[in-house]
């Protein structure tokens, strides 16, 4: 997008000296075509770099979508959870033994609700799918 700016805009608009081109502020109809040039060749270049990001965060997260099958994010307590759980004069071995015991109870009461970002990125996905057909 940095590149995009800079060849439709910024490139044409100073001369050698680095002064504002005349010929820029009179050429709108240059400027209309470098930005509809710009807009098929991003249309075009949009589904490879779609796959190219999904594809990159596959591989970035494979190893917890293979070991946690409903993987969408660490479940863990806040800081601040954990300073509130932790009782007076507790020994950090017999805070933290305490604390891995309660994570199994703490996901299977999560379990039972629909889980936030699923329905958020369905949402997101209807959204997009409706924009595509409207069209």
């Amino acid at each position: 997008l940095e590149w995009s700016i800079q060849w439709c805009v910024l490139q044409p608009m100073f001369n050698s000296e680095f002064r504002v081109s005349q010929h820029f502020l009179g050429d709108v109809k240059g400027l209309q075509q470098r930005f509809i040039l710009l807009g098929i060749a991003h249309a075009l270049l949009a589904p490879y770099a779609l796959i190219f990001t999904v594809s990159s965060f596959l591989l970035k997260n494979a190893q917890q979508f293979h070991a946690e099958r409903s993987y969408l994010g660490p479940r863990q307590w806040s800081p601040l959870a954990l300073w509130l759980f932790r009782e007076f004069n507790e020994l950090p071995h017999v805070f933290e033994e305490r604390m891995r015991r309660s994570y199994s109870p703490a996901n299977q009461y999560t379990n039972m609700f629909h889980n936030a970002t699923l329905v958020v990125v369905g949402r997101g996905v209807a959204y997009v799918a409706g924009a595509f057909l409207a069209v």
